[in-house]
């Protein structure tokens, strides 16, 4: 058991004395001294339970309700992307101006159930799977945008 001494560090040239504290036990609570060991008191001189942190249950809830969120967040958007992309699907028209998931923009001018053919240029024909095509592109739209983030 430590004591509350106070030590001093001296006998180094040019430095002052300075008190160092000795570490102590930390306090105890104040209360009753245990009983030790008579007879009929109950108690064994064992120490009180201390309180703890949260139980696991409690600790766990948190993380465990926000990873749920997140996942569900994540299907819903997820779900919400492919119906558009199958309503693209079923919307697509030759004459269409499309952009592909490869950045090129073309015109759609054939369609089967897995392919549409794209028009680049002028008698350019490039076969796409229709999965890759992301959206339907309009000029004016586009250049909105890119100024925009030009500003």
């Amino acid at each position: 058991m430590l004591s509350n001494s106070t030590f001093t560090l001296s006998g180094i040239s040019g430095l002052p004395s300075l008190p160092l504290l000795a570490l102590q036990d930390p306090p105890r609570p104040a209360g009753p001294a245990p009983a030790s060991g008579g007879s009929g008191s109950g108690t064994t001189g064992a120490p009180a339970a201390r309180p703890t942190g949260p139980d696991m249950f409690g600790g766990m809830l948190f993380p465990a309700l926000i990873f749920g969120v997140m996942i569900l967040f994540m299907l819903t958007t997820g779900r919400k992307q492919r119906k558009e992309t199958e309503t693209l699907q079923k919307s697509l028209q030759k004459g269409d101006r499309v952009l592909t998931s490869s950045g090129m923009i073309g015109t759609v001018v054939g369609l089967d159930d897995k392919h549409a053919t794209l028009e680049i240029s002028e008698k350019v024909r490039v076969k796409f799977v229709r999965e890759h095509i992301t959206r339907k592109y309009d000029e004016a739209t586009a250049l909105a945008s890119v100024v925009a983030t030009k500003k």
